[in-house]
């Protein structure tokens, strides 16, 4: 039904929130169908059928999509439909969320609507909100403060049914009763939504590579994220019938947001990566694609939309995509291994390289690739606390400005906090300095941040240990 150009704002900001979920590690579930029957009463039923890619290249006028994380001892599940389509001169959206949060795994089983922090359960309804809203919400990851102006309709009651939940297939039926914010209600009955992720599998989610290009050596080390991580290394992993392919890709942020990227592609069969910590030789050459197939690439002054594009297709980038990329005019070997801690090595000795206008230069690399991610995004730390030091939940709970939690400490120590919203995105953090031993009352007082009203996650840390997580709704 759209029959204009859809603004670039919201096209990216799609992409970048699908892609961001998929490289940070969680389930992303990145296109799918919705289907339900609706009534607000007196008017005769109506169906709404929405179907799409969130991260499609062609303009959508319709996508469904969501992600599914862990958070400490929380577990998170957000579902998102939008529906594109021109009134008058104005291009509009209809918009329909899904929310699941609870500190049990949402498996398969049947589940009632719940307002609760604890064991949030609900689905939210906006009509004809402009694009550039809808990516707005998208990013503030539709907190309450978000969704208020919008006079959204809200679930009061319903059933959820999980039918399937694994990484490449989400399904559920649900039914409910709404009311917007003039108590105009909703009835829902016969919703479906099937869910289905056909992006790369993130391999390896971490890591380094020493490398050394001509004679210039440096090193890039950390979480594969470009979105968010000025460098990180790491690999996708994508099959058709028995051939596999590693894409190991590296990327370091230079001046006015541009990048260098160092890759290498490895191609073979599931024999050419051996799990008993043997090596395996990959043969460098664009000519002879024998396997198993290695070819290094090298990009230079690339944008961070070129390094997503690398990351969904999970293959060698194209000449054709990319006028400058350096690939391999030189033969040679990488060496790949798995360590016995489950980490990836590759190590490639120098290969001559050149672009398309006939620049000619040297690379070596050498890789350390892991896959044990932090469950908290951006956190160096893991976040699955060694023991509970929490009394008892915040409290008031909601708040509005102020609230108290309770913690236990065996020993004194220096105490913080970190909030995360329902991304998994660390948004707010706390130093409440030294304090001893002994029960604990720590003041979160939100009433001086940024933060937006909606349901975050707390994690509480010392030097030395995690000491617990939880949830809580700020009011603002």
């Amino acid at each position: 039904m759209i029959l204009n150009k859809v603004p670039e704002i919201l096209m990216r900001s799609l992409l970048l929130f699908t892609m961001a979920n998929f490289l940070l590690g969680q389930s992303a579930w990145n296109t799918g169908e919705l289907s339900f029957t609706y009534q607000s009463f007196p008017t005769p039923a109506q169906t709404l059928d929405l179907s799409g890619d969130l991260i499609s290249d062609e303009v959508p006028h319709e996508g469904v999509g969501g992600f599914e994380l862990s958070l400490g001892d929380t577990n998170l599940v957000t579902l998102v439909a939008y529906d594109l389509y021109v009134n008058g001169s104005d291009t509009l959206a209809d918009i329909f969320v899904i929310f699941m949060s609870d500190t049990l795994p949402l498996d398969e089983g049947n589940y009632d609507v719940s307002p609760s922090p604890e064991a949030l359960k609900m689905f939210v309804w906006l009509s004809e909100v402009d694009p550039e809203s809808l990516a707005g919400l998208i990013d503030a990851s539709f907190t309450l403060d978000s969704l208020a102006s919008f006079n959204p309709y809200i679930s009061a009651s319903g059933e959820f049914e999980i039918i399937a939940n694994n990484d490449s297939h989400f399904e559920m039926e649900f039914t409910g009763l709404m009311f917007n914010t003039s108590l105009q209600m909703r009835a829902i009955t016969d919703g479906a939504i099937q869910l289905w992720n056909t992006l790369p599998v993130s391999a390896y989610t971490q890591g380094s590579v020493d490398y050394t290009v001509d004679a210039v050596s440096g090193n890039i080390e950390g979480v594969l994220n470009p979105l968010t991580d000025s460098e990180g290394a790491g690999a996708v992993l994508t099959q058709v019938g028995d051939t596999l392919t590693y894409n190991f890709i590296s990327y370091q942020q230079l001046p006015q947001n541009f990048f260098n990227v160092y890759g290498v592609v490895l191609i073979g069969e599931e024999s050419h990566f051996p799990l008993d910590g043997s090596e395996s030789l990959f043969n460098i050459s664009l000519t002879d694609s024998t396997l198993p197939q290695a070819v290094p690439y090298m990009l230079r002054d690339v944008s961070l939309d070129e390094i997503l594009l690398i990351l969904e297709s999970g293959e060698i980038p194209e000449p054709g995509q990319f006028s400058q990329i350096y690939l391999p005019i030189d033969s040679g070997s990488a060496t790949f291994a798995y360590t016995s801690e489950g980490n990836a090595q590759l190590n490639m000795g120098s290969i001559l390289m050149s672009n398309g206008i006939g620049d000619v230069t040297s690379l070596s690399t050498d890789w350390l690739l892991t896959n044990s991610l932090p469950s908290a995004i951006g956190d160096e730390t893991a976040f699955h606390p060694l023991q509970t030091n929490l009394l008892g939940a915040a409290y008031p709970n909601p708040f509005n400005s102020s609230t108290l939690i309770p913690i236990q400490l065996s020993t004194g120590d220096i105490i913080g906090a970190r909030l995360y919203n329902l991304r998994g995105q660390e948004v707010h953090k706390m130093e409440f300095g030294y304090l001893g031993p002994g029960q604990q009352q720590l003041f979160i007082d939100l009433s001086g941040s940024n933060l937006g009203g909606g349901l975050y996650y707390y994690s509480l840390y010392s030097q030395q240990d995690q000491l617990g997580s939880g949830s809580f709704v700020y009011l603002k």
